[in-house]
């Protein structure tokens, strides 16, 4: 399962002094699209981020559009590996990150409701 997520990329207080987007930035959004991606899996409890390690490929000015993209390659029994791009209106790789999961037994809310909702 894979999800893809647009963001607009046009606060300023998300650029770096150079004008282009922070790269702390672009590894909270890879994050929270692995985290959705997750979501989407239908595995029993929440999913925890244990590292995450980010590749900055190249710039993204801020104004424009990046898209990101983020997959599960492995899913253990406790541990889950995903894997985000962020690429920009041009198609380039901008960041790169490999995370690690770890499968809890936490139910959050969302997960509570769709199951009534199902039942």
């Amino acid at each position: 399962m894979s999800i893809g997520k647009e963001w607009e990329n046009s606060c300023c207080g998300m650029a770096n002094p150079t004008g282009l987007l922070h790269g702390g930035m672009q590894a909270a959004i890879m994050d929270d699209v692995i985290g959705m991606t997750a979501a989407t899996l239908g595995e029993g409890g929440f999913m925890l981020s244990i590292d995450i390690h980010v590749n900055d490929l190249g710039k993204l000015p801020i104004g424009r559009p990046v898209t990101a993209r983020a997959r599960f390659v492995r899913l253990g029994k406790r541990i889950a590996h995903a894997v985000c791009e962020l690429v920009d209106d041009e198609g380039n790789v901008v960041s790169r990150c490999d995370s690690n999961l770890l499968k809890t037994g936490f139910e959050p809310e969302y997960q509570k409701k769709i199951a009534r909702q199902e039942n």
